[in-house]
């Protein structure tokens, strides 16, 4: 995998990031069932532990519960307690 520097930041990056310091990680929240995707994309994270912190749930209610600290959602379709969409639509 190759590893680019980030791009400075265009109009629409700088308004996003209005709500937390230029230094501070994204905060991705991850809902996946499985255990071991769920650590794959935790090892990603942590080749730029400084960039991202990655939180993984398993489930819309406990993603619900946590969204709100979140800067991202990174979801799959099908859960245990209902899907992605309906998560999505919550967000």
């Amino acid at each position: 995998m190759t590893t680019y520097p980030p791009s400075p930041p265009t109009d629409d990056r700088a308004t996003a990031s209005q709500g937390r310091g230029e230094t501070d990680p994204i905060e991705i929240l991850h809902v996946e069932p499985s255990s071991r995707v769920a650590e794959l994309l935790a090892a990603f994270a942590d080749q730029a532990p400084d960039r991202f912190v990655v939180r993984s749930v398993d489930r819309v209610t406990a993603a619900m519960e946590s969204v709100e600290d979140a800067d991202c959602v990174v979801t799959e379709q099908r859960l245990p307690d209902g899907t992605g969409v309906e998560l999505l639509g919550h967000v």
